[in-house]
C-alpha cells in the first residue's frame, strides 16, 4: 500500500492520459462505424403466397448475398404481419438458421421440395447479439424452401402444404 502510495503522483498523470485516449478512441469507433448492412426489401422480388384464407406478401431471396443477411437488421415497423420472407435454394439440403442482428421475434419454417412442411421455430426470439455462442438458432432440417414470418401470424403446422408458385425455381441474376 505504501509503495502505491508514493507511485501515484508520477502514475497519476499517464493513467489519465490512458483514460482519455480510450475514451476518445472508443467515440471514434462509433461515428466512423459502418452503416448496418441490410437487405432492401423494396428491390427484392415479390410473389403472393396463400395459405388458407391468409396471403402474404411474400419477398424472394435465392442469391447467398441476400439469403445471409435475411432479416437482419431490419426494423420492426418495415417488416408488417402480412410480410414474409422466402429463401429458394436449388435443391433441397440440411438448412439451419439463427437469429443474428433481427430486431423481433420470428416463426421459421422449413419446407420440402414439393412446399410441405417439415419442420417449424416457432417465436423465435431476437437477438442483437454479438457473440456467436448468445445467439438463437433453429434445428436443422433438409429443407428446399424456408420462410420467415413474423411470430404468431399464422397457426404454421408440421405437415401443412403450401402450393408454391412455379417461379420459385432458383435462377442465376
Amino acid at each position: 500500500m505504501h509503495l502505491a502510495r508514493s507511485l501515484f503522483p508520477y502514475l497519476r498523470w499517464p493513467l489519465l492520459l490512458l483514460a482519455a485516449w480510450a475514451v476518445l478512441t472508443a467515440a471514434g469507433e462509433r461515428a466512423d462505424a459502418a452503416p448496418l448492412r441490410k437487405n432492401d426489401l423494396k428491390s427484392l422480388p415479390t410473389i403472393q403466397l396463400k395459405v388458407d384464407r391468409q396471403t402474404f406478401k411474400t419477398y424472394v431471396v435465392w442469391q447467398e448475398a441476400a439469403q445471409t443477411l435475411g432479416l437482419s437488421n431490419i426494423e420492426d415497423q418495415e417488416f408488417s404481419r402480412q410480410d414474409a420472407l422466402l429463401f429458394a435454394y436449388a435443391q433441397r439440403a440440411p438448412r439451419r438458421f439463427w437469429m443474428k442482428d433481427t430486431f423481433f421475434n420470428l416463426d421459421i419454417i422449413f419446407f420440402d421440395e414439393q412446399g410441405k412442411i417439415i419442420g417449424t421455430a416457432l417465436n423465435m426470439p431476437a437477438n442483437r447479439e454479438r457473440d456467436p455462442g448468445l445467439i438463437p438458432t433453429t434445428a436443422t432440417y433438409q429443407a428446399q424452401y424456408v420462410l420467415e414470418t413474423k411470430a404468431g401470424a399464422y397457426p404454421w403446422k408440421i405437415g401443412q402444404q403450401l402450393s408454391l408458385p412455379q417461379l420459385l425455381a432458383p435462377t442465376k441474376h
